[in-house]
């Protein structure tokens, strides 16, 4: 492979790609954004002041869980077929495909259509997960136009053994388990976590009892099973080695909408994925990263038409940190990701070369932080406009400080606009976004309050659209985000056997056509399809020794499904509760047991048009820690 590729002679050049989901028929547009009319992070190149919405993933209930359902949690608006279905994200009113997914701060979006189906990543899987909405995501690489969602494992604690096992059972044969073993010492640290689930999720349709087709969801069953192991070792007294192995594979059946009266289509999602890391110990860091993913895709659609779809994906990256003074910090870093994409529809191997280096200067004046950045990037050995970014905040006193940033961030046409057959278009403009932001925040005692107001402005959308014969990717459009978000939380009592936590999210999107392309002028100044305007959510958690209670409440407004705004979904709330009981079994072992709650009130809902959500279902678990 590597005779197919140029030198750039900036940085080791090998191969290879990246994965991701694809649409299953030429005759259907390969976009998901078109089908239908202060906290630091983990991580190297994110500042010490940056803004990020922390995604609670700490709750033992929280393992039985997909990162869609997480995201939702956190006020992120999910798009999705049905429980254990093609889940997208959607941050600050853009698409899924306008926002980076991040794992050890490797972008594992899908280099054909630039998504990824949060419904594959278990939260069995996961210690940590932010969205960072900043311009500080830019730095993640290409596609940051709205934001970037990062997860990651914790870092390693040498020295101790410790176990745990789950299991859960619930609703519409859900079933769901996992193991995870820790074994160190001083200098070599091991974690593995073995996952599987599985469901028939055939539940009742609500609302819909007239339809002549069926009452109950059909082929929407899914299993999955995967493996995550982490390696950790001292490379003397001045580095740390990582390694991470990520081995899952999917198999679900793809329901269509209620007026399709047997649905076949199936999915089997084999993903591998490989991760490398070394850090120096000591003041000024340096780090280098590695990464390989090999994803495949076999997609049978009503017809039994077969497609076979495989992406892989190479990642170099070094980096350094130079403390400057007392009050300075530069971080620079350069990147070479790879990407190989091998699809019938693509009348041949596709390949795809990112190179990119970064550079962010962090200082403090005073009651005075910034950080100003800047990325340029080579796509295919051609130079693209620089990405700079600027952010400052303001120490009023202790407890309140502001804060504003502004930036500029570009997604490359994917694999699917630039080549699918037909339709694809190699000569589409990438997307560019100019992003400005200002807010507050405020901390006193227990608690903590955010307010942003962001606008974006969004250039050369790409839209897939229909020419009379076959969709065809084009860069037709502009759209503009005006938006609101408050965030906070708080704790109401803290006594010694009794605690009491609340916490609540809103945001306003007001995101609109600008520019269209002649003959559809009527929907500029419309609201994006599929984008709520309104979204909230709020929790309160109980404690009173070993028993906790846990009640979250999540809304969503109106989708608009059509471009002139006259079909929409209609609004939701949606209640879940959790409860449980911690308890111990002998001095170095504890266990709690817990059930779950979702959708209490038996609401019907859509995300998409004649694919109703999962009414009521519970969910019953178990947990057991050792060491």
């Amino acid at each position: 492979m590597g005779r197919n590729i140029k030198k750039t002679g900036l940085v080791l050049i090998t191969s290879i790609l990246m994965s991701g989901i694809v649409v299953g028929s030429a005759n259907i547009p390969p976009s998901d954004s078109l089908t239908l009319d202060t906290v630091n992070v983990n991580g190297h190149k994110y500042g010490a002041y940056s803004s990020v919405s922390l995604i609670d993933v700490n709750s033992a209930q929280d393992k039985f869980k997909s990162l869609a359902d997480l995201v939702e949690q956190a006020g992120i608006s999910v798009r999705s077929n049905g429980v254990g279905q093609l889940t997208l994200a959607s941050i600050r009113g853009l698409y899924g495909n306008q926002m980076n997914l991040l794992w050890e701060g490797i972008n594992i979006q899908s280099p054909m259509n630039g998504n990824f189906d949060l419904s594959l990543i278990p939260g069995f899987f996961l210690d940590n997960a932010s969205i960072i909405q900043n311009n500080y995501s830019s730095l993640s690489g290409n596609a940051a136009l709205s934001g970037s969602l990062v997860f990651s494992s914790n870092k390693e604690v040498f020295g101790s053994n410790k176990y745990s096992a789950h299991i859960a059972h619930g609703s519409f044969g859900s079933c769901t388990g996992g193991i995870d073993v820790i074994l160190s010492n001083n200098k070599l640290y091991s974690r593995t976590r073995v996952f599987g689930s599985q469901s028939q999720n055939n539940y009742p349709i609500l609302g819909y009892e007239h339809t002549p087709f069926r009452k109950r969801q059909i082929n929407n069953d899914f299993s999955s099973c995967g493996l995550l192991q982490e390696w950790a070792v001292h490379t003397g007294k001045k580095g740390l080695l990582n390694v991470k192995a990520w081995f899952q594979i999917t198999d679900r059946g793809l329901t269509d909408a209620i007026s399709v009266p047997n649905s076949i289509s199936r999915q089997q999602d084999k993903i591998q994925r490989v991760y490398a890391d070394w850090e120096s110990i000591g003041k000024n860091k340096v780090y280098f990263k590695s990464a390989f993913f090999d994803e495949k895709i076999l997609f049978k659609d009503n017809q039994a038409k077969v497609f076979k779809n495989h992406t892989q994906t190479l990642v170099f990256e070094f980096g350094q940190k130079i403390i400057l003074g007392r009050k300075s910090r530069l971080n620079f870093g350069v990147n070479e990701t790879l990407n190989k994409g091998i699809v019938n529809e693509y009348n041949g191997i596709k390949l795809q070369n990112l190179l990119s280096g970064f550079v962010t200067l962090e200082s403090q004046y005073k009651k005075i932080n910034f950080t100003v950045s800047v990325r340029e990037q080579f796509y295919n050995y051609r130079a693209l406009l620089p990405t700079p970014s600027f952010e400052v905040y303001y120490f009023i006193n202790t407890n309140l400080k502001l804060r504003a940033n502004s930036g500029l961030s570009y997604r490359i046409p994917t694999f699917n606009d630039l080549y699918w057959t037909p339709g694809g278009n190699s000569n589409l403009n990438n997307e560019q976004a100019l992003k400005n932001e200002i807010g507050a925040d405020y901390t006193h005692k227990n608690l903590i309050m955010s307010m942003s107001i962001y606008h974006n402005e969004v250039r050369n959308l790409i839209v897939w659209q229909d020419n009379g014969v076959f969709w065809e990717a084009q860069n037709i459009r502009g759209a503009r985000v005006f938006g609101a978000e408050f965030k906070v939380k708080t704790t109401l009592i803290d006594r010694n056997l009794m605690k009491c936590n609340a916490g609540a999210f809103a945001s306003i999107n007001h995101s609109v056509y600008t520019r269209t392309e002649a003959g559809s002028e009527d929907i500029i100044g419309n609201q994006l399809i599929f984008i709520p305007l309104e979204m909230a959510n709020g929790f309160v958690d109980f404690k009173i020794g070993n028993f906790f209670i846990k009640i979250a409440e999540d809304f969503a407004g109106k989708r608009y499904i059509s471009t002139d705004n006259s079909s929409y979904l209609d609004h939701y709330f949606l209640t879940n509760v959790g409860t449980g009981y911690k308890f111990k079994v002998k001095t170095k072992t504890t266990g709690e047991v817990g059930i779950s709650a979702n959708n209490l009130f038996n609401k019907g809902y859509e995300l998409y048009k004649g694919r109703p959500m999962m009414g009521r279902n519970f969910l019953l678990m178990l947990n057991i820690w050792l060491g």
